[in-house]
């Protein structure tokens, strides 16, 4: 097996443009693709529309009538930005097709939250789906440019923070981050 990585460019700041809103009412469909691990339906949407569409499909923000974004069962942790909520629904075939047209894998969300924040903090509020969040962490991990990988998993969501915090009840994966976890602090 190949494998492909997925890399940011450098000025990936600013080719995330500041129109990245996306009415949830009006998107709908996309949301509902991500909601129910619909591959094949998140893939006509992808295919009919232009780049700057796809960007904001891939990289947007849904704005919610009436709530500020989808959270996962009772934490306090919103997932207002699409990746993040393919993550947090644990659609797995979604986020291989989110990988593939080149999603910003590396997306912070405005409280420091990357991808692997999101599956960890998933996992440890809903232990049901903990298997499916490490295989997600696999995913993430064979798709996406190793130094990338290394930086998320050693992002801290403040200035204090050293990295993920493995405070989650299931041991799938945490295993799964922990043993990336070692082997990247030995390799800094």
């Amino acid at each position: 097996m190949v494998k492909t990585f997925i890399k940011v460019a450098p000025n990936a700041e600013d080719a995330i443009c500041n129109d990245m809103e996306m009415n949830a009412t009006e998107h709908h469909k996309w949301l509902e693709a991500i909601i129910q691990n619909n591959k094949s339906w998140a893939e006509d949407i992808l295919q009919r529309c232009d780049q700057t569409t796809k960007t904001k499909l891939l990289n947007g923000i849904f704005k919610f009538p009436k709530r500020k974004s989808c959270s996962a069962g009772h934490g306090q942790m919103n997932f207002p930005h699409a990746w993040h909520m393919v993550l947090a629904m644990a659609s797995k075939d979604v986020a291989i097709l989110f990988l593939k047209h080149g999603v910003r894998a590396d997306l912070t969300d405005n409280d420091g939250n990357n991808a692997i924040h999101v599956l960890t903090y998933v996992s440890f509020m809903r232990e049901s789906i903990e298997v499916k969040m490490a295989q997600i962490f696999r995913i993430l991990k064979d798709h996406i440019e190793p130094d990338i990988f290394k930086r998320m998993l050693l992002q801290g969501r403040s200035r204090t923070d050293t990295g993920i915090c493995f405070n989650t009840s299931g041991w799938c994966l945490t295993s799964e981050i922990l043993q990336d976890y070692r082997y990247k602090v030995k390799s800094r």
